[in-house]
């Protein structure tokens, strides 16, 4: 603990955060056990950066370092990754995996996606389900926004709120 949170905040975003994100929007889609695992670790990380005990709360530890936690980073991850889907910034063979509500009533078009009926209980975890339902669950407000820096800016305020 004889680095100044500064230097301890670098290094858990270079090596922890970029592994931690890396493919999230597919690997969080794995079992509990492996992803509470994952929370643990981020969790003894945030301890360490604020030296705080080890069993301190981290969500407010989390909020003054402005990191998100697991499931919020998981949560704005997907939504991105839908975002790049609905506004084709992603590969043709990724949003073809998708489809889009038709409804030509709205002022915009549809804003919503088709969520897959599937009945096998761990296909739901999977993005091409899930994504789609997280994308549909956002305010319109949110999901209209076509700048990519400002959806995220939004979708972290409407985490917060």
């Amino acid at each position: 603990y004889y680095f100044p949170q500064e230097c301890l905040l670098s290094l858990y975003y270079a090596p922890f955060y970029s592994h931690l994100v890396y493919g999230l929007e597919f690997w969080s889609a794995s079992n509990n056990t492996l992803q509470n695992q994952v929370k643990l670790i981020q969790k003894k990380a945030i301890r360490i950066i604020t030296k705080s005990h080890y069993l301190a709360h981290t969500a407010p530890l989390a909020d003054s370092l402005n990191i998100l936690l697991y499931d919020n980073l998981v949560f704005v991850i997907k939504c991105v990754f839908m975002f790049k889907v609905y506004y084709n910034k992603t590969c043709k063979q990724v949003i073809e995996l998708f489809s889009k509500c038709n409804n030509s009533r709205t002022r915009h078009g549809s804003i919503n996606f088709v969520v897959q009926r599937d009945i096998l209980l761990c296909r739901k975890r999977f993005i091409v389900h899930c994504g789609v339902i997280l994308w549909n669950s956002l305010p319109s407000a949110i999901r209209t926004i076509t700048s990519e820096h400002m959806f995220k800016s939004k979708l972290r305020t409407h985490i917060i709120l």
